[in-house]
């Protein structure tokens, strides 16, 4: 997986142009295809191919009295795509880029049959290494906060997919935090919207001291006073927030920046708040190599 941290346009290109057998091997190595797998029977299946041209890899079992087949990229990232493993593995570089338009995309990814990829594959595959995002920054959430800090709360609902499983899409509540002077967030997971269930949350990923905005904050305050003699935090309307800092926050930025991009509607903006977190923890030329990374671990092989 080192081979891909500081990786260059150039360098990918120089990767994705092999042959694909060989780009298959590179995937092997970094561990994000299988080498091998076990039958039902117990047997270790070979890989070999479905047709002549070589454009299908598959396992087989050659124990006599079982001979099954079991699908090359089962169980991976790659499995139900229909782009090749190169077209994802280019894409992938694009997004974590963050600095090309889906007009842009289509261009450079044009094919030698002169097709290129529609801009709903394209708005598939970004939702799927938002996914990916997602999970991380679920798994591994930030403490915020702290004394003269504050901190702007808010839920959202994503579309979640099932690891390992395909692509069978569900609804997932998102919990979500921002610190608005250094840009960091949490994001959590939670069975409905209630203060009851988020105050404890707060408690756990918010420092003490720490100024929070939210749309509840009256109830907030009212839940806290009851739990604990000594408030940990100062809950405040977004209005009152706004009147008492003239600086715009950096979540601020961040909504009003994707209006004109994204629509104003609610459900277009909160699709693009976990990405939002993905992207300050991982700035930088390793987002690459940290998307990768992330999906190796979601999908091992």
């Amino acid at each position: 997986m080192e081979a891909l941290k500081g990786l260059k346009l150039r360098d990918l290109y120089r990767i994705v142009n092999q042959p694909n057998e060989e780009f298959d091997a590179f995937l092997q190595n970094l561990g994000l295809l299988p080498r091998g797998k076990t039958c039902e029977c117990g047997y270790n299946m070979s890989l070999g191919f479905k047709d002549k041209n070589k454009r299908s890899p598959i396992f087989r079992c050659f124990k006599a009295g079982c001979r099954k087949n079991k699908g090359f990229f089962v169980g991976t990232f790659f499995e139900q795509s229909r782009l090749t493993t190169k077209e994802v593995f280019e894409l992938s570089y694009f997004w974590t880029r963050n600095n090309y338009t889906q007009e842009e995309i289509a261009f450079q990814m044009e094919r030698e049959d002169g097709t290129s990829l529609s801009t709903q594959t394209i708005t598939d595959w970004n939702n799927s290494f938002r996914d990916i995002a997602v999970e991380y920054c679920v798994n591994h959430p930030a403490k915020l906060g702290g004394t003269d800090r504050t901190v702007e709360i808010d839920e959202t609902i994503i579309a979640k997919r099932r690891y390992g499983r395909g692509r069978d899409v569900r609804e997932q509540l998102i919990f979500f935090g921002v610190d608005v002077e250094s840009g960091d967030c949490f994001l959590v997971r939670v069975s409905d919207r209630s203060a009851a269930t988020l105050l404890p949350i707060i408690q756990e990923h918010i420092l003490p001291g720490t100024t929070v905005v939210s749309d509840d904050w009256a109830t907030y305050r009212q839940l806290q006073s009851v739990q604990s003699p000594n408030s940990m935090f100062n809950f405040v309307n977004p209005e009152t927030y706004a009147c008492m800092n003239r600086n715009e926050s950096l979540w601020h930025k961040f909504k009003s920046s994707h209006k004109s991009r994204y629509g104003t509607h609610r459900s277009l903006l909160s699709a693009y708040v976990e990405e939002y977190v993905w992207r300050k923890r991982f700035r930088g030329p390793d987002a690459f190599y940290e998307l990768w990374n992330q999906i190796k671990t979601l999908y091992p092989c």
